[in-house]
């Protein structure tokens, strides 16, 4: 075999080990994917919590054990604690997402709401006083691990109408939390619809996710068949001139 030949062959291996690496991590991805259908799956079917101080000082302890809950909570919103997060859309619409403050009745806690989303030419303004409850609350949605840390979750107030605005990109407890005298719990509540035609005007509840098995087998497949495409065609080639030197043909 030629130096040229030896070349082939090693740039076929070579290919065909990283198509194959990358095959079995979209089949990893795809196990991921398949945990987390089935935690989201057993957390909706099991009852609601009511969150009162017990469950609150649990939630603060060891969040992770109530990811993607059904939750009930009671308490009245904080005026002036409202996050508006930017760059959100809704069947292709732009828009943004309205984060409410709740304050819990008989506990000293504080979450978080994600209300839903609300129509923006621009998807980042919105004067969240047009959509204020007053009062005692009862709200209903799922549990979210509130991050900690994120990157590009800086606040940015942007007047609209003469009135500031906190706005961010993504949500981090510990930047709102600094800005709040009562303790923030690391988990926030997604609020879920019920089907009713108030949920034509916004906030438009956040549609849960799809619990589907996504693209990641079709891909593992497609990368497993590229590595057998690298070695079945260097082994042609290799073939073909052989053949051609035995024949001259």
């Amino acid at each position: 075999m030629t130096r040229a030949g030896v070349l082939a062959g090693l740039a076929a291996i070579v290919v065909a080990a990283v198509c194959v690496r990358l095959g079995f991590w979209q089949l990893d991805r795809l196990e991921q994917r398949r945990a987390f259908n089935a935690a989201v799956a057993a957390a909706a079917a099991a009852p609601p919590l009511e969150i009162d101080s017990a469950i609150a000082e649990q939630l603060g302890a060891t969040p992770e054990d109530f990811l993607y809950r059904r939750a009930v909570v009671y308490g009245s919103y904080l005026p002036g604690h409202d996050h508006v997060l930017r760059g959100r859309s809704y069947q292709g619409s732009p828009g943004v997402h309205l984060v409410s403050t709740l304050a819990l009745d008989d506990t000293p806690h504080l979450i978080l709401v994600n209300r839903g989303w609300i129509p923006s030419a621009n998807a980042a303004t919105v004067d969240p006083r047009a959509f204020e409850r007053k009062g005692p609350q009862r709200v209903e949605g799922v549990l979210q691990l509130l991050p900690d840390g994120i990157s590009d979750a800086e606040r940015l107030v942007i007047e609209v109408e003469g009135v500031p605005v906190s706005t961010r990109r993504r949500l981090d407890r510990s930047e709102i939390a600094a800005e709040l005298d009562r303790p923030l719990l690391p988990l926030y509540l997604e609020v879920t619809g019920d089907g009713s035609a108030l949920e034509a005007r916004p906030p438009i509840p956040v549609p849960p996710p799809p619990l589907d098995e996504g693209p990641h087998l079709g891909y593992a497949i497609q990368w497993f068949s590229f590595a057998a495409i690298a070695i079945a065609g260097f082994t042609t080639l290799v073939f073909l001139r052989r053949r051609t030197a035995r024949t001259g043909r």
